[in-house]
Order: structure tokens, then C-alpha cells, then sequence
């Protein structure tokens, strides 16, 4: 209900002539606090001081109305506040583990691969000298125990195969 400068009350979207000589006083500052906090505790059902009487008969009215149903739209606005409210907030997530393994893994299986191709040399057999026939006679004569030629023979063969391989090392 609203008051205008010409003496008359809104009521329901009606203008009506104030009474004259009215009792009517502006409300004070507590009675405002009051109806704040009946207006909360009707919207949402919960207040931290409401009037009690005031919030019984509100609450009789309304189970008059509608038989306390309340409207699914204003359900669901309540229930979204409530988890809103009581919702702690979520701390940042880390980004899953095989967001930055895979890609490593692929990158350092790609550097080994890469590293193998490129130092390895290829390799080239050096082929040794052939024995000739004096060191196969001393091996044999060895092998049935009856020779001593065997020792003499192998220090030649041997320089020989130093000598290969002193040309293929040779800076």
C-alpha cells in the first residue's frame, strides 16, 4: 500500500481516497526490519529473526491459498541458491597425467630413435688373413701331439693380423 502526495492509497492496483482525519502513521524503523525479514522467511523459508506471529499467520494465509504447494519454478530457484551456497569452491584441476606424458614419452622415444640413426657408423668387416699352409701344418701336428712348430707359427700369423688391423685404424 502506497501513499501519495494527494492523500490517496494505492491498494491492489486501485487508487483509493484516504480517510480523513486517519489513523495511519509511516512505519517505523523497526516495524520495517521486521517486514524484511518476514518477506525472506516467506520467500525463502528460512530467516534470521522473523516475527513469529506475523510469520504464523503468513503461513496460515498461504495454506489457504494454494495448500502450501510451492511452484516448481520457485523449487527449483531455491534448490539452485542452496547449492550454490553450500557448494565449496573447486580448486583448480591439474590436467590429467597423460596430458604431458605421452607427448614426452613420444618426444624422448623420437630423440633415442634419432640419436641411434645418426651416430651409429655403419661397420665394415676387416677380413683377416688366411692362415697359410706352414701355420695348418702346426696346428695339426699339434692337435696328434707331436709338434712344436705350433708357437713359431702363430707368432708370424699373428704379426700378420696386427698388420691388417694397424692399416684399418691408422688416423
Amino acid at each position: 500500500m502506497d501513499r501519495d502526495d494527494t492523500g490517496e492509497f494505492e491498494y491492489g492496483g486501485q487508487v483509493q481516497p484516504a480517510e480523513r482525519g486517519s489513523t495511519e502513521r509511516e512505519p517505523t524503523e523497526r516495524e520495517i526490519e521486521e517486514a524484511a525479514a518476514l518477506a525472506r522467511a516467506l520467500d525463502r523459508g528460512v530467516a534470521e529473526a522473523p516475527p513469529e506471529d506475523a510469520l504464523q499467520a503468513a503461513a496460515l494465509l498461504r495454506l489457504s491459498r494454494d495448500g502450501g504447494a510451492l511452484d516448481p519454478q520457485r523449487s527449483e530457484a531455491i534448490l539452485q541458491t542452496v547449492f550454490d551456497e553450500a557448494r565449496p569452491p573447486r580448486a583448480p584441476q591439474r590436467s590429467p597425467l597423460w596430458r604431458w606424458l605421452v607427448p614426452a614419452s613420444v618426444a624422448g622415444v623420437a630423440a633415442a630413435g634419432l640419436l641411434l640413426f645418426f651416430l651409429r657408423q655403419p661397420t665394415r668387416s676387416l677380413p683377416l688373413p688366411a692362415p697359410d699352409e706352414a701355420l695348418l701344418r702346426a696346428q695339426a701336428a699339434a692337435a696328434t701331439g707331436r709338434g712344436d712348430q705350433l708357437d713359431t707359427a702363430m707368432v708370424r700369423y699373428r704379426s700378420m693380423v696386427l698388420a691388417r688391423l694397424e692399416q684399418r685404424y691408422e688416423p
